[in-house]
């Protein structure tokens, strides 16, 4: 095993992980929004709000679903699971997706736990309100 060197640079587990993470991030969710869009003309993106609002029940939103929106959903619905259990979940098989899914807990109680990081402040350039004189 490779272990941290003075410069911080990750070890072979900590590459395998994050890396890891990364690029089956990046290559299933490319596939779930291709198959979205070619089977319901959704990106992936949209689904993510319309499943954000289906189940919103009890909450106060600004917008709610049509009965078209809740048609459109439930069918995209249905397919999507069946994708992402296809693309991610049968891959791993019962006992792994446990694990992980206790590795994700893990790594939100972790972000929850802590305080919201302080935006840096941004430095504005200033202008002048007095009109510029020509050079001259």
């Amino acid at each position: 095993m490779v272990s941290v060197s003075a410069t911080g640079n990750f070890d072979e587990d900590e590459v395998a992980a994050w890396f890891g993470f990364l690029t089956t991030h990046s290559l299933v969710t490319r596939e779930l929004d291709a198959l979205l869009g070619a089977s319901h003309g959704m990106a992936l993106v949209e689904f993510e709000v319309l499943l954000k609002l289906s189940i919103a029940d009890g909450r106060v939103l600004l917008a709610s679903l049509t009965a078209l929106g809740r048609r459109r959903f439930a069918s995209a619905r249905r397919s999507h699971i069946a994708n992402v259990r296809r693309l991610f979940l049968e891959p791993l098989g019962t006992g792994r997706q446990r694990v992980l899914g206790e590795a994700w807990s893990s790594i939100v109680d972790g972000l929850d736990e802590r305080p919201a990081p302080r935006r840096a402040r941004r430095v504005r350039p200033r202008v002048s309100a007095e009109p510029r004189q020509p050079a001259g």
